[in-house]
């Protein structure tokens, strides 16, 4: 029944969005008990942070052979975060953004979108294309962390990780104390939550896909991803909130960078997965084009004005479009 396909799904996207929350701030806390630096625990939220949800839904729906939600939610998700996140932003004020942002880590976000479709012009990601996204994560992240100075003045971490998890700037544990048994077991509820809620949400999104006739790519494509990128919405508006457009525009190209590199590669590490015609022929060449229109901004202007906002809103309604009426033609 379609109606117990919703509640499920809905059930298993509050504990897998309850549970990523969860573990990144335990996490967090553990490792600064460790005496972990907020530049390393910051970089660890750009590279990973958000995108818990899309890595829990890509490798669950790959272990139960659900290839096009795992590629669906991610190229959607991907759409999302800049058409969407972004627009949606803009659109409330306009963002101004420093071009060392844009120097590597905007060209990143769109070589990956470029490789993810070129590793896809086979209809498959490998195992083999899985581990090569995977190796390209690690030199990332230590791409990321050779660039402290930088990452430190560009997003001025301790900040960062204030608006993450929302706390204000009252006493906080020091690094010094013990770690809290507390912490350690809510990050393992945390995992159980993640594991229960991501099971749950693939469950219920393949009955949706089933009961309506349509394919697990295109459910993936709109109602998982929309779902999953709730993080980076929230994170985005907060920093728009708060006058922090480097941290909105990091989490975001941060999320796009590992949900091509870690999501995918682990999910290919795990079951090779095919790719449907309607997601190579339509939904990632939209992709491209996003990351492109991306690149645009950052290199003409600097800024993302209001009207731009309302546009790459525009083009993510046109990106869907395109990309069901791509689905239904195939």
């Amino acid at each position: 029944m379609l109606a117990y396909d919703l509640i499920v799904f809905a059930i298993g996207l509050a504990f897998l969005l309850k549970g990523a929350g969860a573990l990144i701030e335990n996490a967090s806390k553990i490792a600064k008990q460790f005496g972990i630096s907020d530049f390393v625990i910051g970089v660890s939220l750009i590279a990973i942070g958000t995108s818990l949800p899309e890595f829990m839904v890509a490798s669950i729906a790959s272990l139960t052979n659900n290839p096009g939600i795992a590629l669906g939610d991610v190229v959607g998700a991907n759409i999302a975060n800049i058409a969407l996140n972004l627009g949606i932003s803009a659109s409330i004020a306009s963002i101004y953004i420093k071009r060392r942002i844009f120097d590597k880590d905007c060209l990143i976000v769109f070589g990956s979108a470029a490789l993810l479709y070129v590793l896809s012009l086979d209809n498959v990601i490998s195992r083999i294309d899985g581990i090569i996204l995977l190796g390209i994560f690690v030199y990332y992240v230590l791409f990321l962390f050779g660039r402290i100075r930088h990452l430190e003045e560009v997003f001025e971490f301790r900040s960062y990780i204030n608006l993450f998890f929302r706390r204000g700037n009252g006493k906080g544990k020091t690094a010094k104390e013990k770690i809290s048994m507390k912490n350690l077991l809510l990050a393992a509820l945390s995992i159980a939550a993640l594991l229960f809620g991501g099971y749950l949400l693939v469950s219920g999104a393949s009955g949706i896909a089933d009961e309506l006739n349509l394919s697990g790519g295109i459910v993936g494509l709109t109602l998982v991803a929309l779902s999953t990128s709730a993080p980076e919405l929230a994170v985005s508006l907060q920093a728009i909130k708060r006058r922090m457009p480097n941290i909105l525009i990091g989490n975001i190209l941060g999320s796009n960078i590992a949900n091509v590199l870690l999501v995918v590669g682990f999910a290919a590490l795990l079951n090779p997965l095919n790719v449907a015609k309607s997601l190579l022929d339509y939904s990632m060449p939209l992709m491209l084009i996003i990351a492109a229109v991306l690149l645009m901004f950052g290199y003409v202007s600097l800024r993302i004005s209001r009207k731009e906002g309302l546009l790459l809103i525009a083009l993510y309604i046109a990106a869907i479009y395109f990309s069901i009426a791509g689905a239904i033609i195939a």
